[in-house]
């Protein structure tokens, strides 16, 4: 496994080009203008199966192939119909998963689907010849794939926090907690990790923060907002413990168009989210343009 950290640093004035042909499947067609890609056509057939159509000339050239395995289900398939294809034409495929769906599902319990082996296997018959996975939930799906792992959010978080006053770095809950070290680290900041115990779906138990907040920003530092029960309560803690201000900062949102109503009741003052996935415009909600970052590097190298 291959980590990378990429922190935000000078523009460049001049866009270097890319000896690689950029791909973006229908679940990554947001990012087409940002990576300087081209769309793959994908449509159904009358009785819902999926047609995905790839450019030809692709014979011993390098692709990178954008998509995302998630959260609709056809995107999985549109990435190993494309993938395999592109493979059988001749390209030397560099698979770019911005955000990697059913990575959560790694630890199953009696009777239920491994979910995450499941789709890294489904990559792993459509052959890409490398993956890299853009702030993945843990490194399981980033080992089964022998992956490369971007860091975005780091650089995010660099950015968000500048200037901001007394900041301290919460873990919203353990598996939040070497993410948040690593920011913390970088930014010189104290963490905090919260005990978090999830009841149902939609509800969590959060133990209290073990030291004062007073007069402080709190940070709060995950990968994925889905239904914001986690973010919610972590947002409460620290005002309890007398944060002066709370924002947050997420790389991936599945929670989609009811971020808006969710932060809306949550005790944030801001909520900062990566582009991995389509952005819709919420009050207290601020895009951070994250895949600027890959794009500035021309999909960088050491992806491909």
């Amino acid at each position: 496994m291959t980590e990378i950290f990429i922190v935000p640093g000078p523009r460049k004035r001049r866009r270097t080009e890319s000896h690689s042909i950029v791909l973006v499947l229908p679940s990554c067609s947001h990012l087409a203008r940002t990576l300087h890609a081209k769309r793959i056509n994908v449509g159904s057939f009358p009785d819902g199966e999926r047609h995905v159509f790839v450019p030809a000339n692709v014979r011993g050239k390098r692709v990178v192939l954008v998509g995302n395995t998630g959260p609709d289900a056809d995107a999985l398939i549109d990435m190993v119909f494309a993938c395999s294809t592109l493979k059988e034409l001749g390209a030397s495929v560099t698979l770019l998963i911005p955000y990697f769906a059913y990575a959560r599902q790694d630890h199953p319990k009696d009777g239920e689907a491994h979910a995450a082996s499941a789709v890294c296997d489904a990559i792993r018959k459509a052959r890409p010849d490398k993956v890299a996975i853009i702030d993945p939930h843990g490194d399981a799906v980033v080992k089964m794939l022998d992956a490369t792992r971007v860091d975005l959010l780091l650089g995010a978080a660099t950015l968000v926090c500048r200037g901001l006053h007394k900041p301290v770095i919460v873990a919203p809950d353990k598996g939040a907690e070497s993410t948040a070290l690593i920011i913390s680290h970088a930014l010189k900041a104290p963490l905090v990790v919260l005990d978090k115990k999830r009841l149902t779906e939609s509800k969590v138990r959060t133990g209290p923060v073990r030291r004062r907040l007073n007069g402080s920003t709190a940070i709060i530092v995950d990968d994925i907002v889905s239904t914001g029960a986690t973010l919610a309560a972590a947002a409460t803690k620290a005002r309890d413990a007398g944060a002066a201000r709370v924002i947050a900062i997420v790389a991936h949102n599945v929670a989609g168009r009811s971020l808006a109503k969710k932060v809306a009741s949550m005790k944030i003052d801001r909520l900062f989210v990566m582009d991995t996935l389509p952005f819709f415009r919420a009050a207290q909600v601020v895009l951070v343009p994250a895949m600027r970052a890959v794009n500035e590097r021309s999909i960088s190298p050491q992806l491909i």
